[in-house]
């Protein structure tokens, strides 16, 4: 099957286009491409596309929120074109569809999918999948409710997907393929805003173990980046800082 997949939960706006294929979770414990039973679950990124927003919010250190939702609402659209034609999807026509309900809030998105709408017809995608959470809310919705206008356009599924479970299946998956493991897996997760450990017993079950009791470690380097006065994003900034004066 083929899903295009949307992801809005910070201060990047994210659009792809994945093909999988085979029984997924059927046989983790095997090599890449290789599974026993011969159902293997794989898959491939016919298209992809990352708008960053890093330079519009290093004036204040760290993401500001209203304008990362107006950054979103400009970005989407482009992108949804860009992935599809990189994908070989793009299909000239037009779609006739009612959004404005749905894009009540993201009336600038709006304008920009409805011009979209009168240029292409559906592509060729069997369902739609957004990061619902966690992260941050107001960017969040710009994403859930472009998923939601897509998915209602085009008469396909919408999936709402946590976006940490993503981190942990992605880190599972090499070369297009589920690699070799075996349960019970422990993810240590640390990403912009998380950090915690996460532990599964097997597929699609989560307990969280244990996790930070104040700020996630991204956090931490972008506040500690702000006091001293450097540049955000301030993990990479204080790595380079720290790399000097290792050296010297």
């Amino acid at each position: 099957m083929r899903v295009l997949a949307i992801e809005s939960s910070a201060d990047e706006s994210g659009v792809s286009v994945i093909e999988a294929s085979g029984d997924f979770g059927a046989d983790p414990i095997r090599e890449p491409q290789a599974a026993s039973n011969g159902a293997g679950f794989s898959f491939t990124i016919l298209g992809n596309a990352v708008a960053s927003q890093i330079a519009t919010h290093a004036q204040y250190g760290g993401i500001y929120p209203n304008m990362a939702v107006r950054e979103h609402q400009k970005n989407f659209v482009p992108l949804l074109e860009t992935v599809l034609k990189e994908a070989g999807m793009l299909v000239a026509g037009g779609t006739t569809a009612d959004i404005d309900e749905i894009l009540t809030r993201e009336t600038d998105l709006r304008g920009h999918l409805v011009e979209f709408f009168k240029k292409y017809s559906r592509p060729d995608i069997d369902a739609v999948a957004v990061t619902h959470g966690p992260g941050l809310e107001p960017t969040l919705w710009v994403g859930i409710n472009f998923a939601k206008a897509l998915a209602h356009a085009w008469q396909l599924p919408l999936v709402a997907i946590n976006h940490m479970e993503g981190h942990i299946m992605m880190s599972a998956s090499e070369d297009g393929a589920l690699v070799k493991f075996k349960f019970p897996l422990l993810s240590l997760l640390i990403s912009g805003g998380h950090t915690e450990l996460v532990l599964s017993r097997e597929w699609m079950q989560y307990e969280l173990i244990g996790q930070t009791r104040d700020d996630a470690v991204g956090e931490a380097f972008d506040k500690v980046a702000r006091l001293l006065g450097l540049p955000y994003p301030g993990g990479p900034e204080i790595s380079h800082l720290a790399s000097q004066a290792r050296g010297q």
